[in-house]
């Protein structure tokens, strides 16, 4: 008699339980280097806006700051739209006063940019 070739279930079983073992493991680490990198590239874009800002303040030569409103993937100050070179991402202002120091506010999805350009604190909240 001919012995049958293949797996049986039980080692089907095993492979499967595995396999969902390794997946259950990965999932958490893969969810959380998503999450960073959704935080990081709304960092990347607040700068690209403080880029366009400074550029859109030389150019113009204002001095005297402004004030900046983000939104419906644009900046704009005072009717005018920057050109920001990437993503225009949340809601908020972005206020620079006359000794050229910024404020920043800008809300995205969940999470809640304050500070200014060099200390910009992102954080996991609603912006009040």
């Amino acid at each position: 008699m001919k012995k049958e070739r293949g797996f049986t279930l039980i080692e089907l079983l095993v492979v499967i339980l595995i396999i969902a073992i390794i997946a259950l493991i990965s999932a958490p680490i893969v969810f959380n280097q998503i999450e960073k990198a959704r935080v990081e590239t709304f960092r990347d874009s607040i700068k690209g806006m403080m880029n366009a800002i400074t550029y859109y303040q030389t150019e113009n030569e204002i001095l005297d700051g402004g004030t900046y409103q983000v939104g419906n993937d644009k900046l704009i100050h005072e009717g005018t739209e920057l050109e920001v070179s990437g993503s225009v991402l949340g809601t908020g202002t972005i206020v620079i006063d006359e000794n050229n120091q910024s404020t920043i506010k800008i809300q995205y999805d969940r999470y809640c940019a304050t500070g200014d350009v060099d200390h910009i604190e992102i954080e996991e909240k609603e912006c009040n």
